[in-house]
């Protein structure tokens, strides 16, 4: 990811080692609801975002929840439409409605079907 004022270019391997640490995916979008960056992204959600219809309800569910997110100031925990458990959270320091979304994760091995 490139450096535009609002991302510095060192962000991506920060985001990385977070994700990584955690155990969990981090996705980084821009004020307009472009990702910029995305560390440890399940494969479920990489296949469900190559049909129209899985892109439609991916987009959908998580946009909504990163707009309430961005729109109350507060991080918001919520499932997915996959049943992922996820948090989309505002990214004040980077600028006015950027987002995090983060998790997309089963909570135990019992939640797949």
């Amino acid at each position: 990811m490139e450096s535009n004022g609002l991302f510095p270019e060192r962000w991506t391997a920060v985001q990385e080692a977070i994700a990584r640490l955690a155990g969990i995916a981090i996705l980084t979008y821009d004020g307009h609801g472009a990702p910029r960056a995305a560390a440890r992204v399940p494969e479920l959600c990489r296949l469900l975002a190559t049909s129209p219809e899985g892109a439609r309800r991916c987009a959908g569910g998580c946009g909504r929840q990163r707009a309430v997110a961005v729109a109350e100031g507060r991080t918001v925990f919520f499932r997915c439409h996959a049943g992922l458990h996820c948090f989309a959270a505002p990214l004040t320091a980077a600028g006015p409605a950027c987002s995090l979304l983060g998790g997309l994760a089963l909570e135990r091995a019992a939640d797949v079907d």
